[in-house]
């Protein structure tokens, strides 16, 4: 799915990088990259729906207090058995 992955954000704002995918089998492993490095940010993952058959879901990377310093390229990365698929965030701290 198109997504707009340009974020603006002021110094010390709170931003939510937020993605929906679909994913079937379940999704196995998600992580977060911040330039090439594990994020230590808190996300959250979670079902769309809390249906049996349920195959979107949702991830949200929670960015407090954002500093000039912390823009720069965040990226997704989510796997299970038959793909894994990635999308990348620029982030621009004002």
């Amino acid at each position: 799915p198109m997504m707009n992955t340009t974020v603006f954000v002021n110094d010390g704002e709170n931003v939510d990088l937020v993605v929906e995918y679909e994913a079937y089998p379940k999704p196995e492993h998600r992580q977060w990259i911040y330039m090439n490095r594990t994020s230590t940010d808190k996300w959250d993952d979670y079902p769309k729906s809390e249906n049996e058959s349920n195959i979107r879901y949702v991830n949200e990377l929670h960015l407090t207090r954002l500093k000039g310093t912390e823009g720069g390229t965040y990226t997704f990365h989510v796997s299970n058995s038959d793909v894994n698929s990635s999308v990348t965030f620029n982030v621009y701290v004002n």
